[in-house]
């Protein structure tokens, strides 16, 4: 990231309003500025695992969703584990104490792509992506499909505010 991006983002209100802005034409092209989430309260966490542990589910025990600093530096380093592990997810461009930066892939999500013609295949290549994250020693916090996104013929993965090895 340049200088003068850096300026823009930090004198941008989208990602302080709405917490995540994409922005485009920077010296890196698209990007996406998450803004930190307010600090989470762990009571909610703390009922679901209680009842889990009741109703004899350990397996429902809650990932923590902090927010905040924790947060963000936990997405950070999971999209750093992750790329090293060869995983398909946006670069980490710009790190500070507000925000991040990562690379933007597009907007084609895979809740979006499951409605086409072609559903089906889209189904196959999301089933494959789970099972080559897995592959590779790694792990998704929400492998909902809206994490998901299209970059050609392959599925990237977005959204490691928690991680599931905290539970």
């Amino acid at each position: 990231m340049t200088d003068d991006d850096l300026q823009r983002i930090r004198a941008s209100s989208g990602w302080r309003e709405r917490r995540v802005e994409v922005l485009h034409g920077t010296g890196d092209g698209s990007v996406v500025i998450k803004g930190q989430r307010i600090a989470r309260s762990a009571w909610r966490y703390r009922l679901l695992n209680g009842f889990a542990r009741l109703i004899g589910l350990p397996l429902l025990k809650a990932a923590p969703a902090h927010g905040g600093a924790r947060a963000q530096a936990i997405e950070v380093e999971r999209l750093r584990r992750l790329a090293a592990a060869g995983v398909a997810v946006p670069r980490v461009l710009h790190v500070s104490d507000e925000f991040f930066v990562q690379s933007w892939l597009g907007d084609g999500r895979l809740d979006h792509l499951l409605q086409r013609e072609d559903a089906l295949v889209w189904w196959h290549r999301g089933l494959q992506a789970l099972l080559d994250v897995h592959a590779r020693g790694q792990y998704l916090s929400q492998a909902f499909a809206r994490n998901f996104i299209a970059v050609g013929d392959t599925l990237a993965m977005i959204d490691f505010e928690d991680d599931p090895l905290e539970a």
